[in-house]
Parts: structure tokens; sequence; C-alpha cells
């Protein structure tokens, strides 16, 4: 079952856990409504895209059924570092993380420990037109989290490090990461599964 209430400028306030515990439902799509990440602990839904969300210890309700979520232009206001812990922590199960737009701020993996372990499943994570920076390539290294990463949007971020370090991540179809500031190309023959990438708008060099 799909519910989509994107449209219906008439609601307001928050959702009311009733919601997210309607039988057999997988599909929600809300307006501009307040979701209450603990809301989810005992729900069955799969896919999840929202417009404001309040993270309020959702790390501490586990949920291992909802593999996707939007929450792109959702003032979040966060530490990218807290935020994706908070989730990655509640939501095991999550394959697509779609957070575009968000206000994320802060050091991306200062503390690759928190979170990077914890993405056994994600394969999909978007991430561009926030506020937060860091050595991505750096961090990432000490980490598993690239290992299944199929599809990669950093792009109008301020995140840095050398793209030389992308063969390691053998899985990755798409990589965009337009307007960063990440230095020297990535050897792309060696990125077997790439199928898309951008990297217009950085101060990558041509690879020799």
């Amino acid at each position: 079952i799909e519910l989509d209430l994107s449209n219906n400028p008439m609601l307001s306030g928050s959702v009311p856990l009733g919601v997210c515990t309607i039988p057999s439902l997988q599909v929600l799509s809300l307006p501009k409504v307040l979701l209450q990440l603990s809301y989810l602990a005992s729900s069955q839904l799969r896919t999840i895209r929202a417009r404001s969300v309040l993270v309020d210890s959702a790390a501490e309700h586990a949920n291992s059924f909802i593999q996707f979520f939007d929450f792109s232009n959702t003032a979040i206001q966060m530490s990218v570092d807290s935020f994706m812990d908070n989730i990655l922590g509640a939501f095991p199960g999550l394959q697509t993380l779609v957070c575009n737009n968000c206000s994320l701020t802060g050091v991306m993996c200062q503390n690759a420990d928190l979170w990077c372990n914890s993405a056994n499943n994600l394969s999909t994570l978007h991430l561009s037109a926030n506020q937060f920076s860091g050595d991505v390539i750096a961090n990432f290294l000490d980490t598993s989290f690239f290992v299944q990463l199929q599809d990669l949007d950093l792009s109008n971020t301020r995140v840095s490090g050398d793209m030389n370090f992308f063969p390691l991540f053998p899985s990755m179809s798409s990589l965009n990461l337009r307007g960063t500031q990440l230095s020297n190309s990535p050897q792309l023959s060696l990125l077997v599964a790439l199928e898309l990438l951008d990297i217009s708008h950085t101060s990558m060099l041509a690879s020799s």
C-alpha cells in the first residue's frame, strides 16, 4: 500500500503515530509536516519521503524494514556525522538515503567509526548542496563504507581529498562531485563499474 499526501497543502502540524503504523503501508510521501523518527520504530514502511523531520533519539528505536529515505529540502540543521549516526543506527536496513539541501554542517567523517561501519546495506547516498566539509577520502579509507556503495552525490559541498583513491571502491557506478574541492582525477580505467561521473567546477587535474 502507498499513501501520498505530498500535495495536500491543508495538512499541518505533526504526523500522527497511527499513520506510520498503518498495517501493510509500505510507501509514505508527506508534505511539510513534522515527522518524528522515533514514530517509525514499529513501522513496516519501506519508503519514506518527508519535508520536515525531527531526529528525536531515533537510534534508540531500531527498525530494519525501512530501505529508502528522501529528506531533500528539509532544514535538518545538524552536523552531518551526528545525523548519519542517528539515521544508520536506527535504520540498519537502509539502502538509499537522499538528503539534498538539508543544512547539514560540520566535518564529514571526522568520526568515521561512528556511522560508516554501520552502513552495511547503504548503496545510494545523496548529500548534495549541504554546508559540510572534510577530507572525505582519507576518512573513508579506514572504513568498509565504500565497498558496496554504488551511487554517491556530494556535489556542491565543501568536501576535499585526493580522487586517486576512488579506484579502491569497485562498485561505484554513479559519482557526482560537481562543485567540490576534491583534487586530481580518478583513474577511470580502474573504476570498472562507473557509468556516470561529474567532476565539473572542481579543481581536479587531468590524470596522466
